[in-house]
C-alpha cells in the first residue's frame, strides 16, 4: 500500500513540475503562473498527513533550489512549512469538500509569495512591494486556488486508501 501511494506522488510531481514548465510557461495569463506543486501539496496534505506532506514538501523545494535557485534551503522550508499547515487539516473537515483545500492553496501561495518577499528584501534587492502584491502575488494565489480543485479531484482519490490507513493506524496508538 506504501509503495502505490509513493509511486503516485511521486509521478504527481512529476506531472505538476511539468505542468509547471512545459504548459504555463508558455500559456500564462501577464505572466503569472499558479504554484502546481503548492496545491498538489495542499492536496498531499489534506489526504495522507501534516508530517508526510512537510517531508515530500522538504523534498520538492530542495529539488526547486538545486534546479532554479543560489541558496539552497529557502524554498525547502518555504514548501515544507506549507506542507505542514496544509497537513493541519488531515481529517478534520468533510472529505469531499474542494472549497477548504481551494483556500488553503490559495492562502499559503500567498504567505509563501511573502515569506519569499521578504527574504528577497533581506538579500537586498529594492522591489515595490504593493505593486507586486497587486500584480503578482493576489493573482498567483487566486490561480493556485482555482488550480487546486482539478488536482483535488484527481489526487484524492488515488491517495484516500492510504490516508485511511495512516488514519486507522494513527488512532489504534492512542
Amino acid at each position: 500500500m506504501r509503495y502505490r501511494a509513493g509511486i503516485t506522488i511521486a509521478i504527481a510531481i512529476i506531472i505538476c513540475k511539468f505542468i509547471d514548465n512545459a504548459i504555463f510557461a508558455k500559456y500564462n495569463l501577464a505572466d503569472i503562473r499558479p504554484d502546481m506543486m503548492l496545491a498538489l501539496l495542499v492536496v498531499i496534505g489534506f489526504s495522507i498527513g501534516s508530517m508526510r506532506a512537510g517531508l515530500i514538501g522538504l523534498g520538492v523545494g530542495f529539488l526547486y533550489d538545486i534546479l532554479y535557485f543560489d541558496s539552497i534551503g529557502i524554498n525547502a522550508s518555504v514548501y515544507m512549512i506549507c506542507g505542514m499547515a496544509a497537513g493541519f487539516f488531515f481529517r478534520k473537515f468533510y472529505a469531499d469538500n474542494v472549497i477548504l483545500p481551494s483556500i488553503a492553496a490559495a492562502v499559503l501561495c500567498f504567505i509563501k509569495h511573502n515569506i519569499l518577499a521578504i527574504i528577497t528584501a533581506l538579500y537586498g534587492a529594492h522591489f515595490n512591494y504593493f505593486l507586486m502584491l497587486i500584480v503578482y502575488i493576489l493573482p498567483c494565489a487566486l490561480l493556485t486556488g482555482v488550480f487546486c480543485i482539478p488536482v483535488y479531484f484527481v489526487i484524492k482519490p488515488l491517495l484516500k486508501t492510504y490516508g485511511k490507513y495512516i488514519y486507522d493506524k494513527q488512532s489504534s496508538i492512542v
